[in-house]
């Protein structure tokens, strides 16, 4: 009899702990009071924005979408922020032994030149000394008889094609490179020199991290994606960050009359997926991004301490792929080619979150200006 009763208290307590968990999962957020909101509406007006725009502050919330191609639950491209999704599954497989930062990179991929000298660490710091992209692929029949070594040159020839020339380029590439594993191989075999010594300076490298994903597989025998699903996606819920799915046309579009053209639009997508990988390949929507900041807000995927040592600056304001920026901020920009910017800001002492997608195919103002976020930042701090 007695068990028979303590048996009904753990189901009520367990069923009770159910209903409170939902009801604090499913709660609605605020609104800012109309005064914030016409600030808010007022900024985003001034600066022509164009794109989804979220900012939080404890349990209000601001949320606008604005253009043709924009919606609150549209996929955008995070560009460069997936460094610090890449950057979180690192410090995740540290917590769970499976690797130290200070290991050298020779430990898990010997044959990639310079890889007793450098560490994982001085990876995710980008002092590695690694030059910023690698590119090693003969582009014939694009420009005859050049092995491109150099990415400003690469853009700058990108650029001055024509829709149609782009799109037969990106094909090609795209057949060439059609599943992102093989940018490893591009590295791994590439005869390229360090800029430096590792740890002696910074120079920001996509390549640093596309070998990070590397070590990721390698650390936990699990496809990068798999393991982030497993670490990071599932446990926060996040159920719209992927790389590009075709099939899956939830996908947002920069307003410039050259993305009206479907083939290149997707052949873009395809190609950003392939050879961005690990440093920059991830879309996800800002609902999704809001649950990704409770990696630094909460203990759900770090240890308090492990958060602390990814975000304690190195050189720069880099952390360990996050960022520290002015007033308490932490956080990570993205760049998609010509098209968006995207923006992660979070404020842990004052429980603000800002990120936002912006079409800089219309307007650059966005695409490095903080005056943006101050005035935000000014205009809901007395909620």
């Amino acid at each position: 009899m007695r068990r028979t009763k303590l048996n009904k208290l753990a189901l009520l307590i367990i069923v009770v702990t159910l209903i409170s968990s939902m009801a604090c999962s499913n709660q609605k957020k605020e609104e800012f009071s109309e005064d914030v909101i016409e600030k808010i509406d007022s900024i985003l007006e001034t600066y022509d924005f164009k794109g989804t725009f979220l900012v939080e502050k404890g349990n209000k919330q601001y949320i606008k979408s604005i253009g043709e191609y924009s919606k609150d639950d549209i996929k955008y491209p995070i560009a460069s922020i997936t460094k610090t999704f890449t950057a979180v599954a690192i410090m995740k497989l540290y917590e769970e032994g499976k690797l130290d930062i200070e290991d050298k990179l020779s430990k898990y991929i010997p044959d990639i030149k310079h890889s007793d000298s450098i560490t994982i660490s001085h990876l995710l710091s980008h002092q590695s000394g690694i030059p910023r992209d690698i590119f090693n692929v003969n582009i014939d029949p694009f420009i005859k008889d050049d092995t491109l070594q150099n990415p400003q040159e690469f853009i700058e020839w990108f650029q001055s094609l024509d829709i149609e020339e782009e799109i037969e380029y990106l094909k090609w590439l795209n057949e060439k490179f059609n599943h992102y594993s093989e940018i490893h191989d591009i590295i791994i075999n590439s005869d390229f020199q360090l800029l430096f010594e590792p740890g002696e300076q910074f120079s920001y490298s996509n390549a640093g991290y596309s070998i990070l994903g590397k070590i990721i597989e390698e650390a936990s025998q699990m496809s990068y994606l798999d393991y982030l699903n497993k670490v990071i996606f599932k446990p926060l819920n996040m159920k719209n960050t992927w790389f590009f799915e075709e099939e899956s046309g939830n996908y947002s579009r920069p307003l410039s009359d050259k993305y009206d053209n479907e083939e290149y639009f997707k052949d873009l997508r395809i190609n950003a997926s392939n050879l961005s990988y690990s440093g920059g390949a991830l879309f996800s929507t800002v609902e999704d991004m809001l649950k990704f900041s409770q990696v630094f807000t909460t203990e759900k995927i770090l240890k308090k301490e492990t958060i602390k040592k990814m975000c304690f600056p190195h050189k720069y304001n880099f952390g360990l792929g996050i960022i520290t920026y002015p007033r308490d901020y932490i956080g990570h920009d993205g760049e998609y080619y010509d098209e968006f910017i995207s923006k992660l800001r979070i404020n842990t002492d004052e429980d603000i979150k800002l990120i936002y997608f912006a079409d800089t195919s219309v307007n650059e103002i966005f695409r490095f200006d903080e005056r943006v976020h101050f005035q935000i930042y000014a205009a809901i701090k007395k909620e």
